[in-house]
């Protein structure tokens, strides 16, 4: 019945969504929500470029199109979105001990990473580093984003993606050390 799909389509977008984060549901639909989870942001500034935090606070659509976080600034004069966002992106540098450092490139690295990043499935989600190769129809680009990243943070995540995004579509991909280090690069 399409009545029922639609149910069960509205449901799987407002917990993927997250719109349980700020609305409560009916006791009802409560047991059949599953809330998508945030990312743990108690390392963020190791990972991500605090230049980029701060972007993506003020404006999380422009900065990372495709992204469920809401304008949270929307309403705020321009002026008070920098103030606001310099704030949280401060307090989220203090959290995390250290900030992000950039990583020295190791071609060697980088050329073993191009063939694991084609060989062990980012393609499948991910758009192809190589011209000769198709890109999936809904690829999540990574063009412009990753290098937002420190190195080591993102080996880090594709050793064990759901450590840093518990509700992300990321699968694991069973990388070991060196795999996961050398497609960061």
């Amino acid at each position: 019945d399409s009545n029922q799909s639609s149910i069960t389509e509205g449901l799987l977008l407002i917990g993927e969504l997250g719109c349980t984060s700020c609305h409560m549901a009916d006791s009802n639909s409560a047991s059949w929500i599953f809330p998508r989870r945030a990312p743990r942001l108690d390392q963020v500034a190791k990972r991500i470029q605090p230049g980029h935090l701060l972007e993506f606070v003020r404006n999380p659509a422009i900065s990372h199109p495709g992204t469920v976080m809401p304008a949270m600034l929307a309403d705020f004069s321009p002026d008070a979105q920098q103030e606001i966002a310099r704030s949280l992106v401060d307090y989220l540098v203090t959290r995390s001990g250290s900030t992000w450092q950039p990583t020295v490139p190791d071609r060697v690295a980088i050329e073993e990473g191009e063939r694991l990043y084609h060989q062990v499935g980012c393609v499948s989600c991910h758009e192809p580093l190589r011209e000769t190769a198709i890109t999936p129809l809904h690829s999540n680009r990574l063009i412009d984003r990753i290098e937002h990243w420190s190195q080591p943070q993102l080996s880090r995540f594709l050793r064990d993606p759901h450590s840093v995004r518990p509700s992300g579509r990321m699968p694991s991909l069973g990388l070991n050390g060196r795999e996961a280090d050398a497609i960061a690069h």
